[in-house]
């Protein structure tokens, strides 16, 4: 049980590919948590900086860790995952992220969203070090949002989920 979170819900949570960490992003705007099992699962690092509700978070095979923000920014932190965290790369984002995945190597993250603008999904795929986005790399799919994304184990194959939207 970890204790001492602020009063806001625990919208996503994800371990390190080792296990030692966890990850929880957090909602009305108070960020990132960061806890350890080296320390029985203490709270290490956080970024309370975020302006609005997290809902994805992702950790690479070297430890680095990405999340979105409904303020529309990706963030890409290092490995080294102590104290007051700010994240190495920012990325802004239209429309609202949400859904993130890295691939199996961490060259490439995969990002979900809903574009209300077009009326459908959308995947981005970005460059896993330095969150440029791809060529020619968007994904989408029209109804609905893709909150969701994961990539297979192989890294050949990229899944997106999400729900229609209403058209009322």
């Amino acid at each position: 049980r970890i204790e001492g979170l602020p009063k806001a819900a625990v919208n996503h949570l994800t371990f390190s590919k080792d296990g030692r960490r966890l990850a929880a992003v957090l909602g009305q705007g108070q960020g990132l948590r960061i806890y350890a099992r080296e320390w029985n699962w203490a709270e290490v690092a956080r970024d309370a900086h975020y302006k609005n509700a997290s809902y994805g978070a992702a950790f690479a095979p070297d430890g680095r860790l990405a999340t979105t923000d409904y303020d529309g920014l990706v963030r890409l932190y290092a490995s080294d995952l102590v104290g007051d965290l700010r994240p190495s790369i920012e990325v802004s984002m239209y429309p609202r992220p949400e859904g993130i995945a890295f691939n199996p190597d961490g060259s490439k993250l995969a990002v979900g969203t809903y574009d209300p603008t077009a009326g459908a999904g959308l995947v981005r795929l970005l460059d896993g070090q330095t969150s440029a986005e791809l060529p020619n790399s968007n994904l989408s799919i029209p109804g609905g949002d893709l909150p969701v994304v994961a990539w297979s184990r192989d890294g050949r194959t990229l899944f997106a989920a999400g729900d229609r939207k209403s058209t009322r």
